[in-house]
């Protein structure tokens, strides 16, 4: 199957419609998009040429092909989403590491052509979207432009890592891209849920916006759809001690039928996961089973499998063997202060570059490939652009917005991953990728300050219910 030139061309002229409309709005955050925009493509032909040619650079990075090793199930998910382009989608069943990803990756292909430009060129559409829905939540409830979020689009631009994994058939820019879908949606739906009349376009477009991205997050990474549920309940709950009484029944009745649309999307999502997932809710509501034991078992699961990058001191292969897991050996689990110190390694892991961990002998392992300063440089990257993030958020007086909903929703989201992920994930390889999710939400704050001002004056108690002007 080859390429597609006229949907080639419409893309590109989607790609310029939107281009001006956003100069109309702001130049500037145009201009910074349009730098991500080249810079993600031309990186991702110059990449794709080389492995392609064999050409004499990092060569024992190539995997021939247009691909590289640092997108190894990169590889897996093309070829499979290629045969179901040119066959049909059935083939893709539940049971396959991340079958949505791969779905929509065979549907795109199927439009635009079985080539791994196709895949950059996927990478470059939910950059796309992800630009559109920043924009458009960014504007305050009149209709101007509030200040151009440019600081979280440079943030999205600056990442290396998601640079390099946006050259890949890789399902990481797609996941950024939902996280965005949830934290916009949300926004746009308290926004309308905090006038009266009742914005219901703004309701039922928030209510699409977060069922589409716990939907396709569940057939992704199905355990952070889980706390993508959980964050938007608690900031559901925290919101109503804001809401005028008369009006904050109306809210909660409007929360619980997006809880039970988002309970849904999770559910048909999820496919086995969403069984697995319902099972540990049971044990733990109704057996009396630890909330802890999901994440030792993970743990368990990691430590078993080991690896050239492995984050463990020590691995005792009679305790962590291939499948031991800690439901079958509970007394094998690690006690608080394993778990602590577990979870402050994995966290210093997440955010320090790892050559200091290593020649602190905080950590040790033998493997990298010669990637470990491009981690270092990531690290370090992600740690600024998180702080100027936390930083636009505490000056120019925002900080009197901290009791802002959507902002709950992204400090809960992050830390809830973080966690979960520092405790869980042993092998730094494979957090190196998913870190992307702590960081991801906190890149949202710019872009959503401008509707934390604008709902400054609404989310508050009061007397009277606000009316829209």
């Amino acid at each position: 199957m080859n390429g597609r030139p006229l949907a080639w061309c419409a893309f590109l002229l989607v790609v310029l419609c939107i281009y001006v409309w956003m100069r109309r709005l702001s130049p500037r955050f145009a201009w910074v998009f349009a730098v991500g925009f080249v810079t993600r493509a031309a990186l991702g032909l110059a990449l794709f040429y080389i492995s392609l040619r064999r050409l004499p650079i990092m060569r024992s990075l190539q995997l021939g092909g247009g691909f590289w090793t640092l997108a190894l199930d990169g590889r897996s998910y093309f070829e499979l989403a290629s045969r179901a382009a040119a066959t049909t989608l059935t083939i893709i069943n539940d049971d396959l590491p991340s079958p949505t990803y791969v779905r929509v990756l065979a549907v795109w292909l199927r439009a635009f052509g079985a080539t791994p430009l196709s895949a950059i060129l996927f990478n470059l559409a939910c950059y796309l979207a992800f630009t559109v829905l920043v924009l458009i939540a960014s504007r305050r409830e009149n209709g101007r432009n509030a200040a151009a979020p440019t600081l979280t689009l440079a943030s999205l631009i600056a990442c290396p890592s998601l640079l390099l994994f946006g050259t890949q058939p890789l399902k990481d820019t797609l996941c950024v891209l939902l996280i965005t879908s949830l934290t916009c949606g949300f926004a746009l739906w308290t926004v309308a849920m905090a006038y009266l009349p009742i914005n219901w376009t703004g309701v039922g477009g928030g209510m699409l916006l977060m069922a589409l991205a716990v939907y396709g997050t569940a057939g992704i990474r199905p355990y952070f759809a889980v706390f993508m549920i959980v964050a938007t309940v608690a900031a559901m709950i925290w919101s109503k001690g804001f809401f005028p009484v008369r009006h904050r029944w109306w809210a909660a009745g409007a929360d619980v039928a997006l809880v039970v649309v988002l309970w849904l999307a999770f559910m048909t999502g999820g496919g086995p996961y969403y069984r697995v997932y319902t099972g540990y809710a049971r044990n733990i509501m109704f057996r009396d089973m630890s909330p802890i034991v999901p994440f030792d078992t993970a743990r368990a699961s990691f430590i078993a499998s080991g690896g050239a990058t492995s984050l463990e001191m020590r691995l005792d292969a009679r305790e962590f063997s291939p499948g031991l897991n800690a439901v079958s050996f509970p007394e094998r689990r690690p006690g608080f202060v394993g778990r602590l110190s577990a979870t402050v390694r994995g966290c210093a892991a997440m955010v320090v570059p790892i050559s200091v961990l290593r020649a602190l002998s905080i950590v040790t392992f033998s493997g990298g490939r010669g990637l470990l300063l491009v981690t270092d440089i990531d690290t370090i990257v992600m740690d600024l652009t998180a702080i100027c993030c936390i930083v636009w958020l505490t000056t120019m007086g925002r900080w009197r917005t901290a009791y802002d909903p959507t902002l709950v929703l992204i400090v809960l989201l992050a830390a809830m991953t973080g966690i979960a992920m520092a405790y869980v994930v042993t092998n730094f390889g494979t957090l190196f990728r998913l870190r992307l999710l702590v960081f991801a939400p906190l890149w949202l704050i710019p872009a959503l300050a401008s509707r934390f001002d604008a709902r400054a004056e609404t989310l508050v108690p009061a007397d009277a219910v606000p009316k829209r002007q």
